[in-house]
C-alpha cells in the first residue's frame, strides 16, 4: 500500500467527494430544489463527511484524526435518513435511493477501516513508546500503511537498541 501524505490520497474522501457531487446533482432537480431545509441540511451532511476526513487528517495526530473519522462516519448515518426523507417524500427515486444509500455505507465503512488502523496504533504505540518522546505525527499516515504491527514494533526496538 502507498504513502498517504496528503487527505486527497485518503480513498473515502474520494468517494465522499464523488457522493457530495451527486447530492448537489439530485438536490439541483424538481421539487428537491425546492424544500430548501431537507436540501440545505443533506449538502451540509455530505459536505460534513468530506469536511472532517480532511480536518481530521491535517490535524497530524492520530488522535484527532480518530475523533473527525467518528464525526465523519456519524455524518454518513445522517445522510442516510436525510436519503429516507427524500424517498419519503418522492423526491428521489427508489433506484437513486438504493444507489446514493449504498454509496454512503460504502463510505462509512472505509472510514470505519481508518478508524481501527488509528486505533490499533495508538495501542500499539502506547504499549511501546516513551510517553516523553512520542510524536504522534509519525503515527499517523506519514508512513507505509503496509508495514504490519509486527514489523513496526520490531523496527522500534531495534531502533531503541541502537540509540
Amino acid at each position: 500500500m502507498a504513502k498517504i501524505t496528503k487527505f486527497e490520497d485518503i480513498e473515502s474522501w474520494k468517494r465522499a467527494r464523488r457522493f457530495t457531487n451527486e447530492i448537489y446533482r439530485i438536490t439541483n432537480a424538481g421539487k428537491f430544489s425546492r424544500d430548501f431545509v431537507l436540501r440545505d441540511q443533506i449538502r451540509r451532511a455530505a459536505i460534513s463527511i468530506l469536511s472532517n476526513i480532511a480536518e481530521g487528517f491535517e490535524r497530524g495526530g492520530d488522535n484527532e484524526f480518530l475523533q473527525f473519522l467518528s464525526v465523519a462516519k456519524a455524518s454518513c448515518g445522517e445522510e442516510r435518513a436525510q436519503l429516507y426523507i427524500a424517498l419519503d417524500q418522492e423526491y428521489i427515486s427508489l433506484p437513486q435511493f438504493d444507489s446514493l444509500s449504498k454509496a454512503t455505507n460504502e463510505v462509512s465503512q472505509l472510514i470505519a477501516g481508518l478508524m481501527k488502523c488509528c486505533a490499533t496504533r495508538l495501542c500499539a504505540e502506547a504499549s511501546t513508546a516513551n510517553p516523553q518522546t512520542l510524536d504522534f505525527w509519525t503515527l499517523d499516515f506519514g508512513h507505509d500503511l503496509s508495514t504490519s504491527r509486527n514489523e513496526k514494533h520490531h523496527e522500534s526496538l531495534s531502533r531503541r537498541s541502537r540509540a
